[in-house]
């Protein structure tokens, strides 16, 4: 009975032990991937060799400007650590992304879909592109 009793209670605190996630393969990154906010839709095409390019195209009408929204193109590095993502701005169509860092943690990634959240807390959902 004492050893019904002792696994009984190994197996309840080893059910409460958090999951370590296992680090993500780099490779697993590249690609074309494609973020729909609100009011956006990005592009960020991301290579294997440490480089990216991304495009931001504002899908609203803005009515001080008579335009439909921002449009820019940027590039930079990006590096992976564990399950998260930087991305280095180094170049941008708008100065002041320049020398930004964004970064994320990859909470989920497939071979279609990468879901992330940022260092402000939000979450998005990106498709990757054939």
């Amino acid at each position: 009975m004492r050893l019904i009793t002792s696994l009984a209670i190994l197996a309840l605190f080893a059910g409460c032990t958090p999951a370590t996630s296992e680090p993500i393969d780099a490779a697993h990154l590249a690609g074309h991937w494609e973020l729909r906010t609100g009011s956006e839709v990005e592009w960020l095409k991301i290579d294997a060799n440490g480089t990216f390019t991304g495009r931001i195209h504002g899908r609203g009408f803005l009515a001080e400007t008579l335009s439909q929204g921002p449009n820019v193109s940027l590039n930079g590095d990006w590096s992976l650590d564990g399950q998260t993502i930087s991305f280095s701005i180094t170049n941008a169509d708008d100065d002041n992304l320049i020398g930004q860092v964004q970064t994320y943690q990859i909470e989920a990634l497939t071979n279609r879909t990468m879901k992330t959240t940022g260092t402000d807390g939000a979450q998005h959902e990106l498709i990757k592109g054939i």
